[in-house]
């Protein structure tokens, strides 16, 4: 069963190798949806295996030696790192996606004339901003 276990972590470090590098590279770079899928695919079937280990254990099966849980530890740390890598690249393409799209409703706004000023009676004067309609077509 742990190798099961191990041959899916070396599955899913290999996607997150190729994920980690097209979202790493420079530009703006489809990640295709067939690696998310596949690594949605690799993560169930880690967790599967998970669950028939401790089953295994708690119906008394004989533990896995002393070798083969050192083996599963290292990958399991190499992937977590790899893991690691690729949540910040996924926040850092996050980030840059929202700064885009503030800086392109700013610019609607601006070329729209969608702000108004306002004199109050007591001279201060009112800023208001109409909504710009903006619209994203992100079909492939």
């Amino acid at each position: 069963m742990t190798h099961d276990l191990n041959s899916a972590l070396v599955s899913l470090d290999l996607i997150l190798d190729e994920e980690n590098a097209r979202l790493g590279m420079p530009g703006f770079d489809l990640v295709p949806r067939e690696l998310v899928a596949a690594k949605m695919r690799v993560v169930g079937v880690i967790e599967a295996a998970q669950v028939r280990l401790v089953a295994a254990r708690s119906a008394g099966a004989a533990a896995p030696d002393a070798e083969g849980c050192a083996a599963t530890a290292a990958m399991l740390e190499r992937t977590m790192q790899k893991l690691a890598t690729n949540a910040a690249l996924l926040e850092r393409r996050i980030a840059l996606c929202d700064d885009l799209m503030g800086a392109i409703t700013d610019e609607a706004k601006r070329l729209s004339g969608g702000r108004s000023m306002v004199y109050r009676a007591t001279g201060a004067l009112s800023h208001a901003e109409q909504p710009t309609p903006i619209a994203i077509n992100n079909s492939l």
